[in-house]
């Protein structure tokens, strides 16, 4: 006898099967089959339908019944793993630029001048020219620029 539909109804199970169908009478299986699924052996419990909800979406469509089998992930196939490379290091330059000449000073210092006689009043170079005295051992030649004298030297800027 191989149960097609299983119904809870009331207090017991009642089970339709192919003996029950042509006496019209459904066959009580209450010691067969208890109410909690989970309390079945293996063997049973494998053969209870899968769990599937009614039209109306509400209860279940079948009592007592399975719980679906897991779904097994699909095998990965296989694909070429693509994998960047770096890009290429450009070439070190080789031409590089001639260096440039150095750059002439921005102003020369002109050289000492000999300082031939001095008074109070300033110092005469050697060519005779009078640089006035400005306090203590700083002239200040013809032209405006200030002088220093260094011992027996006028050193102007």
């Amino acid at each position: 006898m191989i149960p097609c539909c299983v119904w809870l109804l009331g207090a017991g199970l009642w089970t339709h099967s192919a003996a029950a169908a042509q006496t019209g009478k459904p066959a009580r299986h209450d010691a067969a089959v208890p109410a909690d699924a989970s309390q079945l052996p293996l063997d049973q419990y494998a053969r209870l339908p899968v769990c599937t909800l009614s039209a109306d979406g509400l209860h279940l469509a079948v009592e007592p019944c399975r719980t679906a089998p897991t779904r097994q992930p699909k095998a990965r196939r296989a694909v070429t793993a693509i994998i960047p490379t770096m890009p290429a290091r450009p070439v070190p330059r080789t031409a590089v630029a001639p260096p440039l000449p150095p750059s002439p000073p921005l102003h020369q210092t002109p050289r000492p001048t000999p300082a031939t006689t001095c008074d109070a009043g300033g110092c005469y170079d050697a060519a005779g020219v009078r640089h006035a005295g400005a306090g203590g051992n700083a002239t200040i030649a013809p032209s405006g620029q200030l002088c220093l004298r260094d011992g027996v030297w006028l050193q102007c800027q």
